[in-house]
């Protein structure tokens, strides 16, 4: 989670569409891939040795969209995490973010001697 807080969420992330259906992603030195499966769902794949849907692949799934609604995968989801709880980052702030998975930063942001 360490790596999550520290990424800048406002980093670039290229992405070209092939058509509404089908895009690269670039930035990170491989070929990834993104195929819509349906409105909420997208596999995410990454070409290994010229097998574009060989492993490793995985499905991103919309499970709210932005006015909080939830999707059809919703109930899913819940049933999937249980009783175990995510975290949730509300800001861009740097700080704040490191703050709640680094014990060497207090909630003021201000390092722990």
């Amino acid at each position: 989670m360490n790596f999550a807080a520290k990424s800048n969420p406002n980093a670039p992330l290229n992405i070209s569409f092939e058509n509404k259906t089908h895009a690269q992603l670039g930035g990170f030195g491989g070929r990834a891939y993104m195929t819509m499966l349906d409105e909420d769902r997208w596999l995410r794949s990454t070409e290994v040795k010229g097998d574009r849907y060989g492993v490793p692949s995985y499905q991103l799934t919309r499970i709210v969209y932005e006015d909080g609604s939830t999707s059809k995968y919703f109930p899913a989801f819940l049933d999937h995490m249980g009783s175990t709880k995510i975290r949730v980052f509300s800001n861009n702030n740097e700080c704040e973010r490191q703050s709640g998975v680094a014990p060497r930063i207090s909630k003021s942001c201000e390092p722990i001697a």
